[in-house]
């Protein structure tokens, strides 16, 4: 289900997403450990430098939502709270799945505003990745 949102989301715009579940339970913060897995995952490799990530670390009960500096140059200072804010609501429920795909659709709504689609050209993997 969450890829499938993934890849209806991308087909609207020219933005990557990727979701990571870590279970290593890395001893930094939820953000520190997001700009880790991006970075990992090579996630600035885009052409507009227009990725997206959603970390989950499910032992640790915690996530984190990060965009790239083309998006951050675009979205609303506190855009990515509201996003947290959204997801908070079904974590707490125990509907992570749910959760994330809400947040993607979200994330795409404002997205398509910003990066149209051009060439629904897909730069990064629809995959989920673990670690």
């Amino acid at each position: 289900m969450i890829i499938r949102a993934i890849r209806k989301v991308e087909r609207m715009s020219e933005c990557e997403f990727r979701v990571h579940v870590d279970f290593s339970d890395p001893d930094i913060p939820p953000i520190e450990a997001a700009v880790k897995v991006f970075n990992n995952l090579k996630m600035y490799k885009t052409k507009y430098r227009n990725g997206v990530l959603i970390l989950i670390l499910p032992d640790r009960n915690e996530y984190a939502i990060i965009g790239d500096i083309g998006i951050n140059q675009k979205v609303p200072k506190d855009y990515w709270n509201s996003i947290y804010e959204l997801m908070k609501q079904y974590f707490e429920d125990g509907r992570y799945v749910m959760g994330t795909i809400e947040a993607i659709y979200k994330i795409g709504e404002e997205l398509t505003k910003h990066f149209p689609e051009e060439r629904n050209h897909n730069e990064l993997s629809d995959e989920i990745s673990y670690s």
